[in-house]
């Protein structure tokens, strides 16, 4: 049976709006309403709306609105259902039992319940079993103090290959369900656990449920982290650990710092940093950003300052300019982990590191300096080109001219010429005679690097053999990624011979010299590729103008160098102004 009205009504009544949603959003009173970021859409300036009085909210960017039900349901991805019993549990109201929830709501529940009981045996085998020495010594070994392993709940997965199935099943425990939680897997009547001997980390939602778990190997074993698959319940690009614990301190500080490892993590919060979170060992993504984003005013990133440290704060800074969330990047000692540092220098030492950190734009325009010589007209024409882009797609009007003034000072080159080289980066690219609905390959085309436009090509005259031309056949030539060059190579020889243009993949796959032609066109024979599907003429003839301009591109580089090297010594700044726009004009014609 379905939830009584009455108890619906009461639960409304009982629960306040401002409350449920000050978990998710940092409010702040703004009259009659409290105001926020929006946690449904990217935005700098809150335009997120919280009325106590009429316990509704609404968003005035994204145009998003309802009740605590509603919100719940959108934030927690929950079913009407669901958000009742939560909120009922909030306020203290019991929910008559006598009603048959859905397969999909009993499932999730049965999974957290799992998840919740193999949390604890993992748990409580670490801190008891005689054969969980060896992880107790890692474990103290790496630091961690007993209030630590107790508060994040670690434990340690033993060796046996079923241990946990027969402990859940013991538990009345459906092992389908366990499965599909990731804890095991099944072949016919054998379980097998996931994670053996390995030190485990339960990773929580929002609200303190166990949705999966981290295993770190304690030996040479591989991989050295395993993670829980993919499952309803958990999605490893948008998760972070300890997010549990570090909501309210992230929203009282008005930043998070973000680690990619677990013991970072659990160092930092052991030595005072507990507005801390990790990203599960893998690279910040856009739905990490958002996710924090309802939490906090500004990331830093606490990256190793290796190359590959350095590469992840690089690759970061597209997706903090597009979510126009600012952000900082925490420059540590190259060769020291973020828990080395708190081990051996101290949680002073770290503090001074994080005071210090630079907003990640100034971070990128110096690691740009250090690769290009700016001192010579290349360099300084590839500096703009890098960073032009960036500072092109800036929200905040202000921010964007004091680093137009920045990069001035940088490059020795007045501020109407990098003004001048940014407005015609932000400029979108000639779209005439095109519909106003245009395919989505072809958005990426016209946005995206030549080798997407060569596979695009491919794909194409794959799905469509007769809008082959010779033009097409010219493009093929020109290509500059080489396996791509040869599977083209063998298409179009493969349309020359064959009867009525058809093409013979299984056949062609094989004249294939190197493992990524051939892997690349059985993975094209098999796509399905929707992007291509609406006006597949109009996409092949883009992909086709994009290869044959960035040939044209690549000798008008070489001109265009010779025109600032000659303007450069003249102290011409209008003629490198011209020929920087000629040059950015010619990209964006591409």
């Amino acid at each position: 049976m379905t939830i009584p009205q009455d108890k619906i009504d009461e639960i409304r009544e009982r629960i306040n709006i401002v409350e449920i949603i000050s978990e998710y959003v940092s409010l702040k009173k703004s009259g009659k309403n409290h105001t926020g970021l929006c946690p449904f859409h990217s935005e700098k300036t809150p335009s997120f709306t919280v009325n106590d009085e009429k316990q509704i909210f609404y968003c005035f960017g994204c145009n998003t609105g309802g009740n605590a039900f509603t919100f719940l349901m959108r934030q927690e991805n929950l079913s009407f259902p669901e958000a009742i019993r939560t909120l009922a549990r909030k306020a203290g109201i019991d929910i008559p039992q006598d009603r048959r929830p859905t397969t999909e709501e009993n499932q999730r529940e049965l999974m957290f319940l799992a998840n919740h009981a193999a949390s604890e045996y993992y748990h409580q085998y670490l801190l008891t079993a005689p054969d969980a020495e060896k992880a107790r010594l890692y474990i103290k070994g790496r630091g961690l103090k007993p209030e630590t392993i107790k508060s994040f709940k670690i434990g340690y997965a033993p060796p046996g290959r079923n241990t946990l199935s027969n402990f859940l099943i013991k538990k009345g425990t459906s092992l389908e369900l366990a499965e599909k939680a990731g804890l095991i897997n099944r072949h016919g009547n054998n379980n097998y656990d996931r994670f053996k001997n390995r030190v485990m980390f339960p990773i929580s939602d929002t609200r303190g449920r166990v949705i999966g778990f981290g295993g770190r190997a304690m030996g040479n074993e591989e991989p050295k982290y395993l993670n829980s698959p993919t499952s309803p319940l958990f999605k490893k690009g948008e998760v972070v650990y300890g997010m549990h614990q570090a909501k309210g301190p992230a929203s009282a500080k008005g930043f998070v710092l973000v680690v990619e490892g677990y013991f970072d993590l659990l160092m930092l919060h052991q030595y005072g940093f507990s507005n801390a979170v990790a990203t599960l060992g893998t690279a910040l993504t856009t739905e990490h950003i958002r996710k924090l984003k309802g939490y906090t005013k500004e990331i830093y990133t606490l990256f190793d300052s290796d190359k590959a440290g350095i590469a992840a704060a690089m690759r970061s800074l597209p997706m903090f300019v597009e979510e126009d969330m600012r952000a900082r990047v925490v420059i540590i000692p190259a060769g020291m982990d973020p828990d080395e540092i708190l081990v051996k220098k101290g949680a002073a030492v770290m503090a001074e590191y994080i005071q210090d950190a630079k907003p990640v734009m100034d971070f990128f325009l110096g690691t740009l300096r250090a690769k290009f010589n700016t001192n010579t007209s290349d360099g300084k024409l590839s500096f703009l080109e890098e960073a032009a882009p960036y500072i092109a797609a800036m929200k905040n009007v202000a921010e964007r001219g004091i680093y137009i003034e920045k990069i001035a000072g940088m490059l020795h080159i007045g501020p109407d010429v990098i003004l001048s080289t940014i407005r015609a980066a932000a400029e979108p690219a000639p779209r005439k005679g095109m519909q106003q609905h245009t395919p989505p390959a072809s958005e990426i085309i016209s946005k995206g690097h030549s080798t997407k436009a060569e596979e695009t090509i491919l794909k194409v005259i794959l799905a469509y053999p007769k809008l082959y031309t010779e033009s097409v056949g010219s493009a093929v030539e020109m290509f500059k990624t080489d396996f791509l060059k040869e599977a083209g190579k063998l298409i179009v020889d493969s349309m020359g011979k064959a009867n009525g243009g058809k093409i013979e993949l299984s056949y062609i796959v094989d004249l294939a010299n190197s493992e990524d032609a051939k892997n690349w066109l059985l993975k094209a024979s098999v796509e399905d590729d929707e992007s291509i599907k609406e006006e597949p003429q109009k996409i092949l003839e883009d992909c086709c103008k994009k290869v044959l301009m960035d040939v044209r591109l690549k000798k008008d580089r070489t001109a265009l160098l010779k025109t600032l090297k000659e303007s450069e010594k003249k102290g011409d700044m209008d003629s490198f102004k011209a020929a920087a726009e000629s040059y950015l004009s010619i990209k964006r014609g591409c």
